[in-house]
């Protein structure tokens, strides 16, 4: 819910299906809210920003009304976790319900973001994965360093980093790291060439990794590594930037784009398993690997052993 001709922040235009108009969204929960409606096939059809004609308190809408399959009318409002403890939100939400109920609409409701929460200064650190919506799009960055403003790198395309406010961020949320858990372990299966390749091109750019934040300093270091050994700058940028975004040397190794597949559930447990617990300095055996993989993946609340679980073979 916003005022009518709200310019607090980017309003991204688009055409969506099921929506009757121009679907203008000014935040993530709306943007991807509007997704998901689209998608939905109890959902005939709705609008957005509807406003709500005649309210004392002024000239308000209301982010979605949605006409369902049978014809019936729901409203949801989208609204920030953050935000949902403010007495001016709270006095707005009310107005809205109020206002739905008076017109014969029982079905409202609120949207919030999924999982964590969002972004603040004091909950960024370097090396963790953000996602959410910056300007108009969904982005995933992997967080390099932290100052006055946050260095970032587009962990999707993987370009070089860039410096982005702390504002704009706001609307991320922490995202659970998937790449070395899901990945397969090429670094303990490839062969002694490849491995030597990985290392040696980890070699090439760790003396950049100091620089990062210095762009003058960071493109001289690029252009040093260019001309010892002989490789375009482009091809030091590429190393560079997929070392950065997964931060595991393995992601250097010839092939390791191509030898990444889909997992299932169990196969993701097994890899976190293996790289948690068997993949280390503490030398575990398999069997206790397989062990801890049961008790923190497959049992109950109550310490009992669920019906489904992987066995040892197929660790």
């Amino acid at each position: 819910m916003r005022e009518k001709n709200y310019k607090g922040a980017k309003c991204t235009k688009r055409y969506v299906n099921k929506c009757d108009d121009v679907c203008k969204t000014y935040d993530a929960i709306q943007y991807v809210y509007a997704n998901l409606l689209s998608e939905t096939e109890e959902v005939k059809s709705f609008q957005v920003n509807v406003l709500l004609q005649g309210l004392e308190e002024g000239a308000y809408t209301s982010d979605f009304v949605i006409t369902k399959a049978d014809g019936n009318l729901m409203v949801r409002e989208c609204v920030s976790r953050k935000h949902l403890t403010k007495p001016m939100t709270t006095k707005l939400l009310d107005v809205s319900r109020n206002y739905w109920k008076s017109h014969g609409v029982s079905d409202w409701g609120i949207v919030i973001e999924e999982g964590g929460r969002h972004m603040n200064k004091a909950d960024m650190r370097k090396g963790m994965l953000l996602k959410g919506k910056v300007g108009a799009e969904e982005k995933i960055y992997r967080v390099l360093d932290l100052k006055e403003k946050v260095l970032v790198l587009d962990y999707v395309k993987k370009t070089m980093p860039v410096w982005k406010t702390y504002e704009e961020l706001s609307d991320c949320v922490e995202k659970e790291e998937e790449t070395r858990a899901e990945a397969i372990d090429i670094i303990d299966v490839m062969e002694g060439e490849s491995r030597k390749t990985a290392y040696q091109r980890y070699n090439m750019i760790s003396g950049i990794l100091p620089f990062l934040s210095e762009e003058s300093m960071r493109i001289e270091a690029i252009k040093r590594v260019s001309e010892r050994y002989g490789i375009s700058k482009q091809t030091v940028r590429n190393y560079l930037c997929e070392y950065l975004a997964t931060m595991d040397v393995r992601s250097l190794a010839p092939g390791y784009k191509k030898a990444e597949k889909k997992l299932s559930a169990d196969e993701k447990n097994m890899r976190k398993s293996l790289n948690k617990w068997y993949y280390t300095t503490k030398k575990r055996t398999l069997k206790n690997c397989y062990i801890l993989m049961l008790q923190h993946f497959y049992c109950n609340a109550d310490g009992t052993l669920k019906e489904q679980y992987p066995s040892y073979y197929q660790l």
